[in-house]
């Protein structure tokens, strides 16, 4: 069964996202999300963890304002609206926020339009294809939606302009039931207590979340443990070989700064040097003033 709820408060919108898996989190539960993590899913489900808002998606929440007049600017055919609903599916507990739907004059049928806002190196780095963790959220809401088909439309910024690239998600009826399975799968791996595997790059803030309060008094003997006895010992050498490099970008910076002496800036191809005085204000220490000293290749400036 299929609800639609309109969204009067973020609030009253953040839990109903709670009690289902949304849209955006079905890359990241079959690990193709590289934003975001199977487990810190389950945790924020199960309210051990909180999705903060980054500046990052701030930006994006503010752009799709942007990319939504651009689409209807481009497409003069499309009747556009922003739905403002809550879309689920009560059944496998499924749902979506919809950013954009439209309708196009010339043929029957409702569009779902997923809006990502990217920089213009990180649309580069797609070559033509999205993320598939953007795809398979286009694809959830279009099912959610009953949309003739989907579009995922990247609204690419740079420093001096703005440009919309669509790309179609069709509907598919095999896609469609794989998403359905994954989100029955989650809540029943979900209740039964069954957690992801640990995303050892990716959820060092989740796994800290979740045992937060270590039990008092408490010890285990890990001498059994092959992993855990390698990994200390990977990390106390490339602790030794970070503590060695830092000494000796620390002996460069001091050739560097012998170099420019009383000078603040120093040039030579490729590079821009700086070794500039900086105040630090008196709050709980007395104010003092050192120089800082910033290494910049050129073209980072740009």
């Amino acid at each position: 069964m299929i609800e639609r709820r309109t969204i009067t408060s973020r609030e009253e919108w953040l839990a109903w996202r709670r009690q289902d898996l949304t849209a955006s989190d079905i890359g990241a539960v079959v690990g193709c999300d590289e934003y975001k993590s199977a487990l810190g899913v389950f945790s924020d489900k199960l309210g051990l963890t909180q999705v903060t808002q980054s500046a990052i998606m701030q930006r994006g929440i503010w752009l799709e304002h942007a990319a939504r007049a651009a689409i209807i600017d481009s497409y003069p055919e499309l009747r556009v609206i922003a739905p403002n609903v809550y879309i689920r599916d009560t059944d496998c507990r499924l749902g979506a926020t919809p950013d954009c739907l439209a309708e196009d004059e010339n043929i029957p049928g409702l569009i779902n339009i997923q809006i990502k806002s990217v920089s213009r190196p990180v649309f580069e780095r797609w070559q033509g294809t999205p993320p598939m963790a953007y795809t398979l959220q286009t694809a959830a809401e279009g099912l959610l939606t009953d949309a003739r088909t989907s579009y995922l439309a990247a609204f690419v910024i740079s420093t001096y302009e703005a440009s919309l690239h669509l790309f179609e998600v069709p509907r598919h009826d095999g896609a469609e039931i794989r998403i359905r399975q994954i989100a029955r799968d989650f809540w029943t791996d979900l209740e039964a207590g069954r957690m992801p595997k640990v995303d050892f790059k990716r959820d060092a803030e989740t796994v800290a979340a979740l045992y937060s309060l270590p039990t008092p008094d408490s010890s285990v003997d890990l001498s059994a443990s092959n992993r855990i006895g390698a990994c200390l010992e990977e990390r106390e050498e490339i602790k030794a070989r970070i503590k060695a490099d830092s000494e000796t970008v620390a002996a460069l910076d001091t050739e560097i700064k012998a170099e420019l002496g009383e000078i603040e800036t120093g040039f030579l191809p490729g590079w821009r040097i700086t070794w500039k005085s900086q105040t630090r204000k008196a709050y709980t220490v007395p104010e003092s003033t050192s120089r800082v000293l910033r290494v910049t290749r050129e073209d980072d400036e740009r």
